[in-house]
């Protein structure tokens, strides 16, 4: 997943502004190209680009990438008069125009219509998918390949199989997640084997995949025993991977991984979040993190609380990971997908935890309206609800925003919601029968994927 939403507007603005000026004016443009410098460390002025380059643009590419290229290459810019001797030598310089208006956010829609993607499926399960740089990537469960792609998310073909679903335990890969400039992020696993991968990497935009047990050792047990990443996401210059894992000499005891660099042979650089020992956003002995997202400065986190006494299944942090604090009435049972707009507006799905006869929490689906602190249940009826929700994606659209998310029970697959979570509805036609377990959305349209089988992946177009 990816969920960086607070800045993005910021650096749109920026990259329109560089677009404008090298239209306008060369010199100009290398002033521009210096701020895309400065500021384009994080993902935003990234995901503004493959923005640009999915609706065809190429010309407003190059001219905010030949921005940054000449600031590069040119820290100090002369004027064209000559600075420092003959004319214009002390000259004041020019001011710089004022910013033009960016471009609007990508504009989403409320998905009415679902129609089965073509060529290969999942067998078993379709966990996760996500879009950047032009590529949709989809992973799951299958007897063939656990790794899919596609250019247009209608027609997908098979790409890799290092993490089989094999070996018992639900063995697949359950999350993926790109920063928009080719770099991918695979987890999963839970292979009974020693030492099986339970992280892949790409840095050609999806084709190829590696591994590297000798830099990191992934979601594995120091007795050996692997286990599972669930979840991955990148935004604000950060990749966090959460799942289970342990370290010498504590097992199951460590949540979340974080890394702030991508090398092309080596991967991301993971460390322990927090580091240390014993100091882990625990949700218990034997329950993992499940999902993570980010927007406007804080992360969160949700993972399993099946604990006799109730440990939470959101925790936040507002310094990157460093410290975590567990938030206001989350799930009694399991937090496995979350999502902002950016604005302080979260939405959280999860499954309800069943003991004594009953379930503890009262809905699957909850929302925070302060950032993420403190959680509230969605009011629409239990009954018109899934009974356990698996992901939820905010994106703008022409009349503000919507929320659709993901699930099983009660036949309500995909539903959607309009005023930040408070009420949910049936999100279109030929949805899944039984299980949708994640969805994103890219370029024009959404991508879910499901049930195993012929339809695992499906697309909706407005």
């Amino acid at each position: 997943m990816n969920t960086d939403r607070s800045a993005t507007s910021y650096a749109r603005r920026l990259a329109s502004r560089a677009i404008s000026i090298y239209h306008n004016n060369a010199r100009a443009s290398v002033n521009a190209g210096q701020k895309v410098a400065q500021y384009g460390t994080s993902s935003d002025y990234t995901a503004s680009i493959v923005t640009y380059v999915d609706n065809g643009n190429a010309a407003i590419v190059e001219a905010a990438a030949a921005a940054a290229a000449a600031a590069a290459v040119v820290p100090v810019l002369a004027s064209e008069s000559g600075a420092g001797s003959g004319a214009g030598a002390g000259s004041e310089p020019e001011p710089e125009p004022e910013p033009e208006p960016g471009p609007a956010p990508e504009i989403a829609f409320i998905p009415t219509t679902w129609v089965d993607a073509s060529g290969v499926d999942f067998s078993s399960s379709g966990q996760a998918v996500a879009y950047g740089n032009g590529k949709w990537i989809a992973v799951g469960a299958d007897s063939t390949n656990t790794i899919k792609a596609s250019t247009d998310g209608v027609t997908w073909t098979d790409v890799d199989n290092q993490m089989p679903s094999s070996g018992g335990g639900g063995a697949g890969v359950y999350g993926v997640a790109t920063d928009g400039s080719g770099n991918w992020v695979a987890v999963g696993n839970k292979n009974t084997a020693a030492g099986a991968i339970t992280i892949l990497f790409s840095s050609d935009n999806g084709v190829t995949w590696l591994s590297n047990s000798a830099y990191d050792s992934g979601f594995n047990q120091p007795n050996g025993s692997t286990d599972r990443g669930w979840d991955v996401t990148y935004a604000n210059g950060l990749w966090i991977a959460v799942g289970h894992y342990g370290q010498t000499p504590i097992q199951w005891e460590r949540n979340v991984k974080i890394a702030t660099t991508f090398d092309p042979v080596t991967g991301p650089n993971w460390s322990s979040s927090p580091p240390g020992y014993g100091n882990a956003p625990v949700f218990g002995v034997s329950n993992p993190a499940m999902c993570a997202a980010y927007g406007n400065g804080v992360w969160c986190i949700g993972g399993q609380d099946m604990n006799a006494t109730a440990k939470g299944s959101i925790f936040y942090s507002t310094n990157a990971g460093t410290s975590w604090t567990k938030a206001t009435n989350s799930f009694r049972g399991q937090c496995m997908g979350i999502d902002t707009d950016g604005a302080g507006n979260w939405v959280a799905v999860g499954m309800r935890y069943f003991t004594g006869g009953s379930y503890v929490d009262a809905k699957p689906i909850k929302y925070s309206s302060d950032n993420g602190l403190t959680w509230t249940d969605t009011t629409t009826a239990t009954g018109s609800l899934f009974t356990s929700g698996y992901s939820v994606k905010y994106m703008q659209t022409s009349s503000g925003g919507v929320w659709v998310a993901t699930g099983s029970g009660n036949s309500q697959t995909i539903l959607y919601s309009t005023d930040n979570g408070v009420t949910w509805s049936a999100a279109g036609s030929n949805r899944f029968a039984n299980n949708s377990y994640d969805i994103y959305y890219g370029g024009d349209r959404w991508v879910a994927v499901g049930d195993g089988g012929s339809g695992s992946i499906k697309y909706s177009i407005a």
